[in-house]
């Protein structure tokens, strides 16, 4: 390795300066894609902590026959996001129980990921995720009434 390291520095000092430039370039665009690569993988990891709290919530939905919003917002929490960051609507609304088996429940979720690089970049990427199910745990009205 340090015969190459001599190699290059001789060719650095031959080429007066050129090669040195070429190599700041090219190790200058190394740093960018570094830096692309690990926000993609930053946002990917947000990302899928999101979309888990969201499966999470709908799985338990499902049982119970309705989304509870204190349940998501534990699992909010439980995964580091804020839930006043955090824009969700649910059908049928938040509390409410489904109106009878297998009726449709859906989390409809915003949420605005941040990348900045200093002072010069800003940039808002807006998640929308959407999870439905059906109702397997609440009767609902009209069952077992005249038993």
């Amino acid at each position: 390795m340090n015969k190459f390291l001599y190699k290059l520095k001789l060719k650095i000092q031959d080429e007066g300066g050129e090669v040195h430039l070429d190599l700041m370039a090219h190790m200058f665009k190394i740093l960018v894609v570094t830096l692309l690569i690990f926000q993609l993988s930053i946002f990917l990891i947000d990302t899928s902590m999101l979309y888990m709290a969201i499966n999470e919530t709908m799985r338990k939905a499902q049982s119970e026959g309705m989304i509870r919003r204190d349940y998501f917002e534990e699992q909010l929490i439980r995964r580091n996001k804020l839930p006043s960051e955090v824009i969700a609507v649910a059908e049928p609304n938040f509390n409410n129980y489904a109106g009878k088996l297998g009726d449709k429940l859906s989390l409809y979720v915003e949420y605005e990921y941040k990348v900045s690089f200093s002072d010069m970049w800003d940039i808002t990427l807006p998640i929308r995720l959407r999870v439905s199910g059906t109702n397997q745990g609440h009767y609902g009205t009209g069952y077992g009434g005249g038993w």
